[in-house]
């Protein structure tokens, strides 16, 4: 998805760090960013903006990161104009049989 909000090329970084047991990755681009009428609707499925798309990018890796005990969300970019950064959160270590579900 960052690609393809880069076509005319930009910067993708990737930060990895450990948190409180948990291992939080951010996805950070120079991209077109998205807009507020559809930030709400990104993880939907079938909601897609791109002609070819099929709008389950984002919902599909939402549903993988909630079975893996984890989270995922997206705002915009603050230290660009545009962009958007998209933020993993999974837990560190495989929850036990014994830990509460999340959900």
């Amino acid at each position: 998805n960052a690609q393809d909000a880069m076509p005319h090329g930009g910067r993708l970084t990737i930060l990895a760090r450990n948190i409180n047991g948990h291992v939080a990755i951010h996805f950070i681009d120079s991209g077109e960013g998205i807009s507020d009428e559809h930030l709400g609707k990104i993880f939907d499925p079938l909601f897609t903006t791109k002609i070819q798309g099929t709008g389950l990018g984002l919902a599909v890796c939402q549903e993988i990161i909630t079975q893996h005990c984890g989270t995922i969300l997206a705002r915009r970019n603050e230290d660009s104009p545009s962009g958007m950064v998209f933020e993993v959160v999974l837990p560190a270590r495989q929850p036990s049989r014994e830990d509460p579900p999340h959900g």
